[in-house]
């Protein structure tokens, strides 16, 4: 898809939305003010009840399984810690259970970062119930999105014992209006097509590392100019 934007000159956004909500702009905020010290963990917990056993979403062949569908945006937060924790994180085991031949069911993965942090994510796409929770623990404090990925659910930052409020408008709408000022205006995204590509390798990385196979690639070639 990168390679396909490039040469039609067309722009792509990963829909990332979460990104975009003030949930995440607050731990990003309180991590800059210095409040939780040097980051020491990040935690991401992704769980959903099962879709039907006849859902695309348990597809190897559309690129289905745990890891890909909500295991990816535990995977992409911890990416985007980079600036305080020394760069981004590398893997260093990944675990996995199988709902069919290939397809995972839930993945355990856990991450270096060049500060010293450790990353711990956690993804279930046959659980009891519904949870997006990530959560930051520094030598000072610790700060928790209670649901990160749908804070039109829930919007709560945890900072300390203290509760915040940031709003339950849909991050989709947020994402929409960035999209929307990066085209027409030119204004920057938070997450570009390298970034996309990054996150890509690592979720490889992550299904190799807990034997399972990569998901398919494309039969779609890139269109070239002409």
């Amino acid at each position: 898809m990168a390679a396909a934007a490039e040469a039609a000159g067309v722009r792509v956004m990963e829909a990332f939305h979460y990104l975009y909500h003030p949930v995440l702009l607050r731990l990003h905020e309180i991590l800059d003010s210095g409040k939780l010290g040097e980051l020491r963990a990040a935690e991401a917990e992704l769980r959903i009840p099962a879709p039907a056993d006849s859902a695309p979403r348990w597809s190897f062949e559309l690129a289905g399984g745990a890891l890909m569908d909500v295991g990816c945006y535990g995977l992409h937060a911890p990416r985007g810690l980079a600036p305080w924790a020394g760069g981004a994180p590398v893997l260093e085991s990944a675990t996995g259970t199988a709902r069919r031949p290939g397809v995972d069911q839930a993945v355990d993965a856990r991450l270096a970062f060049p500060g010293g942090a450790a990353g711990i994510v956690r993804c279930d796409m046959a659980a009891a119930e519904v949870r997006f929770c990530l959560r930051l623990t520094g030598t000072r404090g610790e700060a928790t999105a209670v649901n990160f990925v749908r804070p039109d659910i829930d919007d709560r930052a945890l900072v300390g014992d203290r509760v915040e409020h940031l709003g339950r408008r849909p991050s989709y709408s947020y994402q929409l209006e960035a999209f929307a000022s990066h085209v027409r205006e030119g204004a920057l995204l938070r997450n570009d097509l390298a970034d996309a590509v990054d996150t890509m390798a690592l979720i490889d990385e992550c299904y190799r590392a807990a034997g399972f196979p990569v998901r398919p690639r494309s039969r779609v070639e890139p269109v070239t100019g002409a």
